[in-house]
């Protein structure tokens, strides 16, 4: 008869016939001549169904883990880390192509173009390179026909349409129209990629002239961080924070007539000469108060004509003319270009062309930020009339 009453010697559980390893806590069973079948092993008898090991409350308790039936679970073995670690460097390397397929692939919009252009202005790379998935296009790609005829038209169009997406407000200080201000093509080469059923993809490579460095950018954005700080407009409202820089700018920047006409010496037309310098043109004035109302929270936005350059800004809803301009210097209860609306905004016309005479505005792009404020929910009359 075999023996039904053995008992593991590490938590007391009953052990069945066959046991190697206690069912309860996984200790491995001694093979004893007690537990020979027929025989019974002296005192298991009296022997308790558990014994509860030091320290604990009763329960008997699982010293390692094992499968249902019982059997201690088996370490990993190399080969299987090896083949797990294995497929792990499949699946990444896979989604990795996926992603790199993904990013690579032609443009299908100008939004995406756009973004992937800034990418590149933001490294003030030299070079920006932008290919266009002709057939999947998701709107208009040109209004040229697209063939190798027309292919500087279709360049020039398709360049000016992407820049336009490119200057597009997003709420970055470092982004939006100020982009059209800053940066500006010199040159401008293309090519088509074509398949048995037509053109698949139209490639740009546009050369960039860039008004000031990556350093001065990290600079002017550091520097705008500070004196926005000093301002303490944490918990003021827009109309609040729009009136302190606007002031701030006034009292601080004069308009740079020593260099007027002298398209060399490009730090007129930055922000970053209005800030460091303090002396600047109507479009390094318009960018200061861009980027600085932009930091700010408050949304800003660029326009210009041929030869100068402003801002307008939301507030409760609508939007306001103001150019610092020609209020630099200027009392601030004498201020004229102040959030003015549609009806009582009066462009000044004494600035002196100079915007056109930039040698390497050679595509027109200054032109992008003419129409800015199409579109938009303009008050008719001052803030507060």
């Amino acid at each position: 008869m075999t023996n039904e009453n053995r008992f593991c010697e590490m938590c007391g559980a009953r052990i069945q016939p066959g046991d190697v390893f206690c069912v309860h806590c996984g200790a491995k069973l001694e093979v004893s001549s007690a537990a020979v079948p027929g025989e019974q092993t002296a005192g298991a008898a009296d022997a308790p169904a558990w014994r509860p090991l030091p320290g604990e409350a009763g329960t008997p308790v699982r010293k390692f883990s094992s499968d249902a039936a019982g059997t201690p679970a088996r370490k990993p073995s190399p080969k299987g880390i090896f083949a797990l670690v294995a497929a792990v460097l499949v699946v990444a390397l896979l989604f990795h192509s996926i992603v790199s397929d993904e990013k690579d692939r032609p443009s299908r919009s100008y939004a995406e173009a756009a973004e992937r252009a800034v990418v590149q202005l933001e490294k003030y790379e030299e070079d920006i390179n932008v290919s266009f998935d002709i057939p999947r296009f998701e709107e208009q790609l040109s209004s040229y026909e697209v063939s190798r005829i027309a292919m500087n038209f279709v360049s020039a169009d398709v360049m000016a349409r992407l820049y336009k997406a490119v200057c597009r407000y997003d709420g970055n200080p470092r982004h939006g129209e100020r982009l059209g201000l800053t940066a500006y093509p010199n040159a401008l080469s293309s090519s088509l990629s074509e398949t048995g059923s037509g053109y698949s993809t139209l490639h740009l490579k546009i050369g960039m002239s860039y008004f000031t460095t990556a350093a001065q950018e990290d600079a002017l954005q550091k520097r705008v961080g500070e004196v926005l700080a000093r301002m303490n407009l944490t918990g003021r409202s827009d109309y609040e924070k729009v009136r302190a820089i606007y002031n701030y700018i006034c009292e601080n920047v004069t308009y740079d007539y020593v260099h007027l006409g002298n398209t060399k010496y490009l730090a007129q037309y930055t922000a970053y000469a209005a800030l460091f310098d303090h002396t600047a043109v109507c479009s390094g004035v318009a960018e200061l108060f861009y980027v600085m109302a932009t930091a700010a929270g408050v949304e800003a936005h660029i326009k210009t004509s041929n030869d100068h350059a402003w801002n307008f800004v939301k507030l409760d809803g609508k939007y306001y003319y103001l150019d610092a301009t020609w209020d630099l210097g200027v009392p601030e209860a004498q201020y004229r270009y102040f959030l003015k609306g549609e009806k009582d905004f009066v462009l000044d016309i004494r600035e002196i062309s100079h915007r056109n005479a930039v040698t390497f505005d050679l595509y027109g792009i200054n032109n992008v930020l003419n129409d800015t404020d199409k579109g938009y929910n303009f008050s008719k009359y001052a803030y507060g009339l």
